[in-house]
C-alpha cells in the first residue's frame, strides 16, 4: 500500500498581550469601523484609514480649471463677418480694432472677450478658480444617483425653441437663384423634393449634413406655383399659376407626363391651388371664381364640383378625408362633406379683411387661418368642427396671433400640432414659431444673422425632425428640431 501523507495544521498559540497593546488595537478598529478622525495635539484632521506616510508619497492632485456654468449655443454660430455685415451703421463696429482679425469666420464673442481683456484685463469675478475635481465628481455621482427622479421630458418648451441650422438643403446643384415656390418632404422616405419658379424640381436625401443630390428634372414653360407628394410617396404632381394643367413625375420609374385640367372655360386655367387627401384617393383644385373640383387621385378624373360665392385661397381635407375645408378672400370658411357634396357648417374668421392663408393641424385639433392685415387667428376644434349640434357662424379664436407686420402668405402646423409656423412674403425673414397649446411665441427664433429674404414656403418631416424655409433667394433654409429624434 502507497503511503498516504497527512498534514497536521496545528494553531499555534497567539502570544500575550498588554493591556494597553489590547486598548490600542481596539481603538484602531473603531476607527475604521466607524470611520472615525484622530486629532492629535495641534495636527490638522484625517481620515483614520489615511496613511500618513503613504501622503508623503503621493502627487499632489492634478489641478482642473473649472468649466463656465452656461453657455449659450447661439453665440457659436455667431460670426465677425455676420454682425458686421447686419449691422453697418453700429460706429464701434466700424472703428478698426486695435486687435489683428485672423479670419472674418472667427466668433464674434470671442473677439468681443479678446477686446475687453486688452482694455481693463479679466474682472475678479469672471476668473475662474482652480479645482482638484472633487466638486465634479460630486455633482456627477448626485447626478447619477437622481436621474431616476429627474427623467426625461417629452414636453416642448413654451419659450425656447433647441434647434440647430444646418447646411441650406439645395447648397449643390443649384443652376440659378429662382425663387422657391415649393418645399416638399416624402412621406415614406427620408427625401425632400425643392421647386422653384423657374420649372425646376430638385430631390435631395435628407441627412442635414450633405443632403446628397438624387434627382433633378426641369418642367419646360412650367413656372411652378405648388406641388405635393402623394400620400404613399409614389408620385410627385407639381401645378402652376400660367397653366391649365399638372405635371406628374412618377417616381419609381422618373417618367414625368402632363395631365389637362378636368373642366375647360375661365373657370379652371390653372392648377396654381390644389392639395390631396390622406386616403390618397381624391385631389381638391381650386378655379378662379369659387368653383372647386373634386378629382380621384389615380385618374385625375372629375368627381363633382362644389361652389363658394368667393375665390378660394386655401384648401384642405380633414385629417380622415371626409371633409373639405375651404377658406374664400371674403374672410369665410366653408366645410364640405365631399362624399355627400353639401355644406355642412361655415363660419366668418373674426376681424378678417381679406382671407389669404389656411392650415388645418393633424386630427383637427386646430385651424390657422392668416389675413391681410398680418393676424393670424387659431380656432380650437371645438369651436369649428360640426358635431351635429348648432355652433356659431361667429366663433371666437383662442388667441389671435400679432407678430406679422404684413400679410400671413403662409401657416403650417408640425406633424404633432406642437409647433405653428407662420410668414409673410411681403418682408424680409418675416417668420415666427408659435408653441401650442400655450400658443406663445419662441424668442429665439430666427436669430438676427439668419439671412433668410423673404419667406415663401414652410414645411415639416413627416415626424418634425427637420422645417425647411423656401425663399425668395433660391435657399431652401434647413433646421434641426432637436426635440423631435426622427425624420
Amino acid at each position: 500500500m502507497s503511503k498516504v501523507q497527512h498534514h497536521s495544521f496545528v494553531k499555534k498559540r497567539k502570544a500575550k498581550h498588554t493591556e494597553d497593546e489590547v486598548q490600542d488595537e481596539l481603538t484602531r478598529l473603531q476607527e475604521i469601523v466607524f470611520r472615525k478622525a484622530v486629532q492629535k495635539d495641534d495636527q490638522e484632521v484625517v481620515d483614520a484609514t489615511y496613511d500618513l506616510d503613504d501622503k508623503k508619497d503621493d502627487p499632489p492632485p492634478e489641478k482642473k480649471i473649472r468649466a463656465p456654468a452656461w453657455e449659450d449655443e447661439e453665440d457659436f454660430l455667431l460670426t465677425v463677418d455676420d454682425v458686421v455685415s447686419n449691422a453697418t451703421d453700429h460706429p464701434s463696429l466700424r472703428r478698426k480694432s486695435s486687435l489683428p482679425l485672423t479670419s472674418k469666420t472667427d466668433r464674434y464673442d470671442k473677439m468681443l472677450a479678446e477686446n475687453l481683456r486688452a482694455i481693463v484685463g479679466t474682472p475678479k469675478w469672471a476668473k475662474l478658480k482652480e479645482s482638484t475635481g472633487e466638486e465634479e465628481e460630486f455633482g456627477s455621482k448626485v447626478l447619477r444617483n437622481a436621474s431616476q427622479l429627474l427623467g426625461s421630458s417629452s414636453t416642448l418648451s413654451a419659450t425656447m425653441l433647441n434647434y440647430t441650422r444646418l447646411n441650406d438643403m439645395n447648397e449643390k446643384g443649384i443652376a440659378q437663384k429662382a425663387i422657391i415656390t415649393s418645399i416638399e418632404f416624402n412621406p415614406t422616405a427620408q427625401v425632400s423634393a425643392v421647386a422653384n419658379r423657374s420649372g425646376n424640381v430638385t430631390f435631395y436625401q435628407v441627412d442635414g449634413d450633405k443632403n446628397s443630390l438624387l434627382h433633378k428634372i426641369a418642367f419646360q414653360k412650367f413656372p411652378i406655383d405648388s406641388a405635393k407628394f402623394s400620400p404613399d410617396g409614389s408620385e410627385f404632381l407639381v401645378g402652376s399659376s400660367y397653366r391649365a394643367s399638372f405635371q406628374s413625375l412618377d417616381l419609381a420609374t422618373n417618367k414625368a407626363s402632363m395631365i389637362p385640367a378636368p373642366l375647360s372655360g375661365p373657370e379652371f386655367n390653372n392648377t396654381e391651388l390644389f392639395c390631396l387627401s390622406n386616403n390618397g384617393q381624391y385631389i381638391a383644385l381650386a378655379g378662379k371664381d369659387g368653383s372647386v373640383a373634386i378629382l380621384t387621385s389615380h385618374t385625375k378624373e372629375l368627381i363633382h364640383t362644389l361652389k363658394v360665392p368667393c375665390k378660394c385661397v386655401s384648401l384642405s381635407f380633414s385629417s380622415d378625408s371626409s371633409m373639405l375645408f375651404t377658406y374664400s378672400v371674403d374672410g369665410k370658411v366653408y366645410i364640405w362633406e365631399v362624399n355627400q357634396r353639401k355644406c355642412l357648417h361655415r363660419f366668418v374668421d373674426e376681424g378678417c379683411l381679406r382671407g389669404v392663408s389656411m392650415s388645418l393641424a393633424p386630427r383637427d385639433q386646430y385651424l390657422a387661418l392668416g389675413s391681410s392685415s398680418g393676424i393670424v387667428n387659431v380656432y380650437s376644434q371645438s369651436s369649428f368642427m360640426p358635431t351635429g349640434e348648432e355652433i356659431s357662424m361667429y366663433p371666437q379664436p383662442v388667441k389671435a396671433i400679432t407678430n406679422l407686420t404684413t400679410e400671413a402668405t403662409c401657416v403650417q402646423f408640425n406633424s404633432s400640432a406642437q409647433i405653428l409656423a407662420i410668414a409673410s412674403k411681403m418682408k424680409d425673414s418675416s417668420i415666427k414659431l408659435v408653441h401650442l397649446p400655450t400658443l406663445t411665441v419662441f424668442k429665439n427664433f430666427p436669430i438676427v444673422n439668419m439671412a433668410l429674404g423673404r419667406v415663401g414656403s414652410i414645411n415639416f418631416s413627416p415626424n418634425s425632425g427637420y422645417m425647411a424655409i423656401g425663399t425668395n433667394i433660391g435657399t431652401a433654409k434647413l433646421i434641426r428640431l432637436n426635440h423631435f429624434s426622427n425624420y
